[in-house]
């Protein structure tokens, strides 16, 4: 979505905002911030405590491990971005609690400044910050031992440091910071390794003296640290990957057609449908079935976690090839349920009923009015690609803030779905900060736009009189 003489022009985005920025009205939004932050999160950690979840563990787990420096139990399940917050806490849940909560108070405040620094309005800029800040389930989340909230402020985080290089001028060493902010997010969220070779292409189009010379070095601080993990899990587990769980994940998609997997796979296919049945008449879906079939799996066959994860993959990467349609279609759904917008955490409230009610009706309303706000991000994503294409040749100008962010959105959309089918709309939370400040920046671009092809034929129609 982004070109080259777009990246090369888009410093003009800055043209469309309220002119010159005032110092003190970007401390004075900063103050509205803060204040903003400290009493939603005062007022949460009244009636609220943090929370576990099955995948938490896995992290502690390696956190463990990382500490101790023993890997005599290590399976490769997960990253360890993660798992080095936790140490840096010692796993004390309301101490990662709070970090986290400073992470969305500084992931904000850096949505103002990418929104200010290309040009947005004051206003529009603390209404982004705001909207990502009153969201409960950016609250919620924060007191979570999971991976969303870091992973939130790493892409915001790259996201500002991209745009802000882009805009005043590329060098070496924000090429190595961008690079460095890219590993921490793949280290993180796996998922977001696609983020290296997206960004090393935009670089080759950004301003600068050394393009070459900027690429390679992101290149290599981006690399380094994830071909170091992979080459880690090639020496412990066998795999050179970042986890092992690659073949749980295809199997939540090939899962619906496992009956058709060869006799070989006789036992693993077998076992696995017996667990399907008991789990559609639970919870009325297949996914995570593997899960559920998992110890009996490993019984039957003798197979450890990562032998097993391994066996699917190979049984998951026949079934793509023979019924690709059958794959493409659970990836479909996949994708679709990426944009459904969890709701996480408001059942656990501590105190009176009526404070449970009372977030509740307002997790309802904010829940519809982000599965709204994903529906608009949509369809400006779709508008912004046909104005990108009619501008290409002449710079995307105040477009581009948007268009890199909706890019890096979509593709991570794209990239979820292709690989799992389960807690997608969960996977969904760290680009919410995105899709909010991308969604408005593009209607006031839009909306800029409108009016300046309105005011040149103004202008021509007074020039012919």
């Amino acid at each position: 979505m982004v070109g080259k003489q777009g990246i090369a022009n888009a410093h003009t985005g800055a043209e469309f905002g309220s002119g010159p920025q005032n110092p003190r009205s970007n401390l004075l939004a900063g103050v509205i911030v803060v204040v903003v932050w400290l009493v939603t999160r005062a007022a949460l950690a009244c009636v609220y405590l943090p929370v576990t979840t099955l995948d938490s563990e896995t992290y502690l787990q390696l956190a463990a491990q990382l500490g101790h420096l023993d890997f005599s139990d290590y399976i490769g399940q997960r990253t360890p971005g993660y798992p080095l917050l936790l140490m840096a806490v010692g796993s004390h849940f309301t101490m990662l609690w709070f970090l986290q909560a400073c992470l969305s108070l500084v992931a904000a405040l850096l949505m103002f400044r990418i929104v200010r620094g290309n040009g947005g309005a004051w206003g529009l800029a603390i209404g982004v910050a705001l909207t990502y800040l009153l969201a409960l389930n950016t609250l919620f989340y924060e007191a979570a031992v999971l991976t969303e909230t870091l992973s939130a402020f790493l892409l915001v985080l790259v996201s500002y440091l991209f745009l802000r290089a882009v805009r005043v001028g590329m060098t070496l060493r924000a090429s190595a910071g961008i690079g460095l902010a890219v590993a921490l997010l793949a280290l993180t969220r796996p998922a977001y390794v696609f983020m290296v070779p997206l960004l090393g292409l935009l670089l080759c189009f950004a301003r600068g003296r050394h393009r070459l010379a900027q690429v390679i070095v992101f290149l290599v601080v981006a690399s380094l640290p994830v071909g170091g993990w992979m080459a880690f899990n090639k020496a412990q587990i066998g795999h050179f990957s970042l986890t092992s769980l690659l073949g749980y994940n295809l199997s939540n998609h090939t899962g619906a057609f496992m009956e058709k997997a060869a006799d070989e796979h006789a036992l693993f296919r077998d076992i696995y449908l017996k667990h399907r049945e008991i789990k559609m008449q639970a919870t009325g879906s297949h996914p995570m079935t593997v899960f559920w079939a998992r110890e009996e799996l490993k019984q039957a066959s003798g197979l450890g976690e990562v032998e097993l994860s391994a066996r699917f993959q190979r049984i998951s990467g026949e079934l793509i090839a023979q019924y690709p349609g059958l794959y493409l279609s659970s990836v479909v759904k996949a994708w679709a349920s990426f944009w459904a917008v969890p709701r996480f955490g408001q059942d656990d409230v501590l105190g009176p009923p009526a404070v449970k009610n009372w977030l509740d009706g307002i997790g309802k309303i904010q829940h519809a009015l982000l599965r709204l706000l994903n529906v608009v991000f949509l369809l400006s994503s779709l508008l912004m690609l046909f104005c990108v294409f009619r501008r290409y040749r002449s710079g995307l100008g105040e477009f581009l803030p948007p268009a890199f962010m909706a890019s890096v959105v979509l593709a991570t959309s794209v990239v979820q779905a292709l690989a799992e089918y389960g807690e997608n709309p969960r996977y969904f939370i760290p680009s919410q900060p995105l899709v909010i400040a991308c969604t408005a920046m593009a209607l006031a671009a839009f909306v800029h736009s409108f009016r300046g092809q309105r005011d040149f034929r103004r202008s021509l129609g007074r020039d012919t009189v």
